[in-house]
């Protein structure tokens, strides 16, 4: 878009929705994509394009929750948002990281060879009931137990709000503790444990 609009004119048109939401969303990329992708690549982002994109949408909700006050540019605002992703990408990745480093941190010698043994044997029987689960139940699972809130696991798993990823959360689990209630094996295991 060559013509050039105000950042209060853009508010004015997300606000009334529709086709203007909608032409709002074209001008704001034409306006501000290249420059925030530019921005993003100098910082040597891997995901500037999904990040971009990221931080539009957030800005459009945030102007329809009017958490955006307009006490800044909507271009700065945009740069801000992209800090907060990349952000919260590092946090992520790094979190991903430190669970699977998890175990190789521990001192081995200091545990007790049966309960070592017994655990992993908990952990592979628990994977193994686990694959038993639909995949997407197995991985929301899974960022569960990373300590993934609800918010991160819906953005992930692209659900509409937190709220759904808590009910397939606690369905996955459901599911899961019935299967393992199933396997005799697994149930006698358990009960030894506790």
């Amino acid at each position: 878009m060559k013509a050039k609009y105000s950042d209060q004119a853009l508010i004015d048109m997300i606000h009334r929705g529709g086709e203007d939401l909608s032409t709002a969303m074209h001008i704001l990329y034409g306006m501000y994509n290249d420059r925030l992708l530019q921005w993003l690549r100098n910082r040597r982002e891997e995901d500037a394009e999904d990040i971009c994109h990221e931080a539009m949408v957030n800005l459009i909700e945030s102007v329809l929750d009017q958490r955006f006050k307009n006490n800044s540019t909507i271009y700065t605002y945009l740069v801000a948002i992209a800090k907060k992703l990349c952000l919260k990408k590092r946090d992520r990745a790094g979190r991903d990281e430190r669970f699977k480093n998890k175990h190789t941190q521990m001192d081995l010698e200091e545990i007790d060879p049966e309960v070592l043994m017994m655990t992993t044997e908990l952990r592979e029987m628990v994977e193994l009931a686990m694959k038993r689960l639909k995949p997407k139940n197995r991985e929301v699972l899974r960022l569960w137990m990373r300590k993934y809130s609800m918010k991160e696991i819906a953005d992930k798993m692209g659900y509409q709000s937190p709220t759904v990823a808590r009910i397939t959360k606690s369905r996955s689990l459901a599911q899961l503790v019935n299967l393992i209630g199933k396997d005799q094996e697994l149930s006698r295991t358990l009960r030894e444990l506790i």
